[in-house]
């Protein structure tokens, strides 16, 4: 009786003091979220970073289009979390499309040093072998983090005790659901000013990271493997240069996916963004 007492409570301290909730439209809700969308009605889902959850609105995009979709984007996702998650998304979804960030390709995302991020990336998923996988896969490139500790969070959250607040205890029935799929408005305006010609002209192309190539290059395999088409996109970004966009156009060709760079003056013009 005791043990089951004891196993009981800590497993839902385990839970309470994982990665902060960050309230009822931050990550953590909103990566929990997708579990509550109806199986096989996606016809869209797009995988990467914080750029995502801020700069693709399902609904807009479901008022203006007419097809379904939802934004699977945690902060500086690395490319091993992002190959999980859409192996994850498979399982409840049959998209026509998934929509994975190209920014990735060059991110040399640390385990260790960005752990908190890639934490609150992991924390929310729900307990499955592909879960398992990812937390392997995960600690066999880190040189301080466990297994058991991302099993149970306790062990490596045990000190946050100080830091919790009420979202980290709520049970609302409406964080259950993300209504606006995934997005999350951000109202405001860069600080710094934006070049009109940002993207510059080069002609080497930027070298990517290998370990982003790698896992890239098996989120587009593993689309075909379940009859989804990938697709690659950046979105407007200030710190975009043209050296990349030479990069990833070359890896889109060499894996034969169709690549959308809105950071292009043509593209950024029909989209209509006013960078003032």
């Amino acid at each position: 009786a005791f043990l089951t007492v004891f196993g009981l409570v800590f497993w839902y301290f385990s839970s309470i003091l994982a990665s902060p909730r960050g309230g009822p439209n931050g990550p953590y809700y909103r990566i929990k979220a997708f579990y509550k969308e109806p199986k096989n009605s996606l016809d869209v889902v797009y995988i990467g970073t914080s750029v995502f959850d801020r700069s693709i609105s399902p609904l807009t995009i479901w008022e203006e289009q007419g097809f379904t979709s939802f934004v699977r984007a945690t902060p500086a996702q690395n490319p091993i979390v992002m190959y999980y998650y859409l192996r994850e998304t498979l399982q409840y979804q049959q998209p026509k499309v998934v929509v994975l960030g190209a920014s990735i390709l060059f991110n040399d995302r640390s385990v260790d040093g960005l752990e908190g991020l890639t934490r609150l990336a992991v924390d929310p998923l729900r307990m499955s072998k592909t879960k398992l996988q990812l937390i392997w896969q995960l600690v066999s490139r880190s040189e301080k983090q466990s297994l058991v500790s991302y099993i149970f969070p306790l062990f490596r959250y045990h000190s946050r005790w100080n830091e919790l607040t009420r979202n980290d205890f709520v049970k609302n029935q409406k964080l259950d659901l993300s209504l606006l799929k995934g997005f999350m408005p951000v109202y405001g305006y860069p600080r710094e000013p934006i070049q009109d010609d940002y993207l510059g002209m080069a002609q080497t192309q930027a070298e990517l990271n290998s370990l982003s190539s790698q896992y890239l290059q098996a989120a587009i395999a593993l689309c075909r493997e379940n009859g989804v088409e990938p697709v690659l996109l950046v979105t407007p970004r200030s710190d975009w240069t043209y050296a990349k966009y030479l990069a990833v156009s070359a890896f889109a060709r060499e894996q034969g996916v169709t690549y959308i760079d809105y950071n292009l003056p043509d593209n950024l013009s029909k989209l209509g963004l006013d960078l003032e």
